[in-house]
């Protein structure tokens, strides 16, 4: 060890300390270079860092060292080390941490940026009302949320409160509330915004919804998928949600939301017996004149109805209007399909072992 140590705290501090952590910065470089599947050439790599906007440029020799098996104890040249973490999205920290740490190079945040960054777009911002299905899927009660998205600090912060339908408790009516707070998140190679929202007692809600970007409106309706765990279960659990810009009165969310929560595609699928429920509803009757001539399987105990079909055979001359009339039938009889509303993930006890003994081995 080194000479004349500075003590600090009665802990000696020798030179040798330094050479230490010099050689464990360029061992984390170099495991990182060695793992690369597309290797450069240390020549190569030297054009590429000179080549670079925030780049430097670096003699062939002092390259060669910093990314060397066996490095030799010198300083690293920190230009250097800089513009390798810029080119491979490395984190810093993970680079320079103390060498008593086996650390491997991760991916800076800011690579992570390019896949996800904050929602700052102001068009989302604002208090928006929504519809989905309870926790506890043993019940079929459609709860309200409301979900207020604001600028907070240099950051966005997402704030939902959920409302329970009221229930009598000792005589009164009583309507229970949980708040979640989160960050939304958009992905903008693939438009969508999520964002995981929890309480303080670790309860959670992640949103998902498609991103598309408004012009003048701000965000006025919304269809997405919420997963959260199951009340009494805690298994996973997936339900849709709808959100609108304005709350809906009770007739219309009584009458149409049950119809926008199942899980379905652009399709749906009822037992031909349903037709029997609207026997005197001269709205859904005068629907069914118009528009049954779409349905798949009139003639089977199963009718298939596609959404899209329907819509794209109403008459070009038609207004708003009959588009409302159909959409409003569409959904008062999607209510009544076959489709779950919620699914909650299980693991058969009998699945984990088959997977081991079967499915994974070769014969």
């Amino acid at each position: 060890m080194g000479k004349n140590p500075i003590r600090i705290n009665e802990n000696p501090k020798y030179s040798e300390d330094k050479a230490i952590q010099n050689i464990a910065i360029k061992k984390r470089l170099a495991r990182f270079y060695r793992e690369l599947e597309e290797r450069p050439s240390i020549y190569s790599l030297q054009r590429i860092l000179a080549k670079m906007d925030d780049g430097f440029v670096a003699s062939y020799n002092t390259l060669n060292d910093m990314l060397s098996e066996s490095p030799s104890p010198t300083t690293p040249n920190l230009h250097l080390v800089l513009a390798l973490c810029r080119y491979w999205n490395l984190d810093y920290a993970t680079i320079f941490a103390p060498a008593s740490q086996d650390r491997k190079p991760v991916p800076s945040s800011n690579a992570l940026a390019e896949n996800l960054t904050i929602l700052t777009d102001r068009k989302y911002f604002g208090k928006f009302y929504g519809y989905m299905y309870t926790k506890n899927i043993k019940r079929k009660e459609i709860i309200k949320f409301t979900l207020q998205i604001d600028s907070f600090a240099d950051s966005t912060l997402a704030r939902l409160i959920t409302y329970s339908n009221p229930e009598k408790v000792s005589g009164e009516m009583v309507e229970h509330t949980a708040t979640y707070k989160g960050i939304p998140v958009l992905i903008p190679k693939k438009k969508i915004i999520t964002m995981t929202l929890t309480d303080d007692e670790g309860q959670f809600y992640s949103f998902f919804f498609d991103y598309r970007a408004y012009n003048v409106e701000k965000l006025y309706y919304r269809k997405g998928i919420a997963i959260t765990s199951e009340s009494e279960s805690d298994k996973p659990l997936l339900c849709n949600f709808v959100l609108f810009q304005n709350e809906l009165s009770k007739e219309k969310c009584k009458k149409f939301i049950p119809g926008l929560l199942p899980l379905t595609d652009d399709y749906f699928i009822i037992k031909k017996s349903v037709l029997n429920d609207f026997a005197n509803d001269e709205e859904m009757a005068s629907f069914f004149r118009d528009y049954s001539y779409n349905w798949q399987g009139k003639e089977d105990l199963m009718i298939r109805i596609r959404f899209s079909h329907v819509l794209k055979s109403i008459d070009n001359e038609a207004d708003a209007s009959e588009r409302n009339r159909v959409i409003k039938a569409l959904l008062r009889l999607q209510e009544k399909c076959q489709s779950p509303n919620r699914i909650e993930y299980a693991n058969p006890e009998g699945m984990p072992g088959f997977a081991k003994t079967y499915l994974q081995r070769e014969k």
